[in-house]
Order: structure tokens, then sequence, then C-alpha cells
């Protein structure tokens, strides 16, 4: 076999006491089967839950020395979660799938293929969703959106089942509710991002934890993404452009509205002065081994 590897799951869990041995069960069964993985641990996480989840975790760790639970002080939200599971982890490759059983393990070998065939990120892509009408279309809109915007040609850019190169997963510092867009985030770093269609199964038990406030917050992560990708290290491009254009309107206003044209002219100014403070800012936090992220091969 050309390439082994150690896979670690990743498995964030808010009240799904009901699926967790049959997920455990189905992910080590195929682990077992797959000749691709030479060892395999999955990491679950408990975020708040409020049903017997975490009392389940514990039973399943005293059975399984391949299963490690980590329990959250309250739910902090799937970002955090899946930040620190991607931290604790120690495979050469990530798994992230939900613990709803909506996603069907016998799929990991397809993923790994796709890592064999030398990219840095699989998502899946839930081609027959079963999810309600109302979530199918809003989550067509944000994937229609956010591909073009990233100019990245994936479909189902918020689907929970993924796998990363070690690397990608560790590149990555999520908060808010950016899980949605590690695609997004590993090209940012230079990373290469393909998919896999993935069949999507009925949820069986507990509900869907995700209310109608995802759509603003997305919509507010998606902002945030996007300058990312484009001013993260340069915010004075960002800033200095707003500026500029408000310094061309006040000396088209100058002879027309004196005193629109100097409210425009102080507002470039103070978005001028909002550049170099960001612009100071990114230097005190952006350290210098984060370009380590950036190299792709060593030869010395």
């Amino acid at each position: 076999m050309k390439n082994k590897y150690k896979i670690s799951f990743i498995i964030p869990v808010r009240d799904e006491e009901k699926t967790l041995l049959d997920l455990s069960n189905k992910i080590a069964e195929e682990c077992k089967k797959c000749a691709k993985i030479s060892d395999f641990e999955i990491i679950f996480i408990d975020d708040g839950s409020q049903d017997n989840s975490l009392k389940v975790l514990k039973k399943l760790k005293t059975q399984n020395n391949f299963i490690k639970v980590l329990s959250l002080r309250k739910n902090f939200g799937k970002s955090v979660a899946l930040q620190v599971g991607f931290n604790a982890a120690s495979g050469d490759l990530i798994f992230t799938i939900d613990a709803d059983l909506q996603d069907d393990p016998a799929e990991i070998p397809n993923f790994i293929n796709k890592i064999d065939e030398g990219y840095d990120l699989v998502s899946g892509f839930k081609f027959n969703r079963l999810d309600s009408k109302e979530k199918c279309i809003a989550s067509s809109v944000f994937n229609f959106i956010t591909s073009r915007a990233s100019s990245i040609k994936i479909h189902d850019f918020n689907c929970g089942f993924k796998l990363y190169r070690k690397e990608v997963a560790k590149s990555f510092n999520m908060h808010s509710e950016m899980h949605r867009y590690t695609p997004v985030l590993a090209e940012l770093n230079g990373f290469h991002c393909t998919e896999v269609k993935v069949h999507h199964q009925k949820r069986m038990h507990g509900v869907s934890k995700y209310g109608y406030s995802r759509y603003l917050n997305g919509l507010f992560d998606f902002i945030a993404v996007m300058y990312l990708m484009r001013y993260a290290d340069k915010p004075m491009y960002f800033f200095g452009k707003i500026a500029l254009v408000c310094g061309v309107l006040g000396i088209f206003c100058l002879f027309q509205n004196i005193v629109l044209a100097v409210l425009f002219a102080l507002s470039a100014v103070v978005i001028l002065c909002f550049g170099i403070l960001a612009h100071i800012v990114m230097l005190g936090i952006i350290k210098p081994e984060r370009v380590e992220n950036y190299v792709k091969e060593r030869l010395l």
C-alpha cells in the first residue's frame, strides 16, 4: 500500500445521546476494513449537552481505547468545538463528521482517495439533501454566493463531512461560525480543495440545533471571510480605496455643496486613519511563524 494514514475523527456533540454508540461503531468498523488506514482515533467534543450525551461518551471511552472525549464548559458553538478537536488531533488526516448519523461512514475511503490525488481538503457534497425545503433553498443560495465570491468550485461549503490534511486543520483559528468557510480559509492559506458526492441520510433522532439566526450570523461571517481573503495582510489597501473614493467625491462636491464636500473630506481622513490603525494592529497580531503555513515542501 503506497499511502497509509492515521486518521483523527473530530465529532462535535450537542444533545445526540441516541446516535453516539451507532456512530462510533460504524466509524470503527469502516476504519478496520480500510487498507489505507493504519490507525485511528475518535475525538468527541461535548459542546454543552443538556441530555445524557456526556454520560454516554464517558461509557464509550471506558470501552474503547481509540475514543477520546473533551467536554466544554458550556455551549460555545460548532466552530469552537471543531477548533478544540483540531488542536487535540494527532492523525495525519483529520475527518470532521456530524454526530446525527446523517453522514455515512461507509464513504470514508472515497475521501481518502481524493487526498491521494493531491488535494489538501475534501468536502462532502450532499447532492440528495433530505432537509426541509426552507433549509435546502437557504443552503443553495449560501453555496452559490460563496462559490462565486471565493472562486472555489464547491457545491456544499457547509457540509460537516470533510477530510483535511493535518497541516490544513492546524492552520485554522476558528471562532464565531467560521466552520462554514473552512474551504475558503484553507484556500486563503494556499491549500487546494475539492469535493466528493455523499449520500445524505434522514435524521432519525434529535432535532436540528440551528435556528433562523444562523442566516444573519452567516452573512456577517461571509463579509469577514471575504475581507480576510483579499485584505487580511494588507488592510490599508481596503481602507485606502474607500478613503480615495470619499476624497474624489469631496472634490466633485467642492463647487456644488461645501458642507457635503467637507463631510466627504473628513470621512476620507477618518477612514484613512482606520486603515493606518488596522495596519498597525495587523503587524502586532501576525507573528513571523504564521508564514510557516505557506511552505509546501522543504528541501534542506
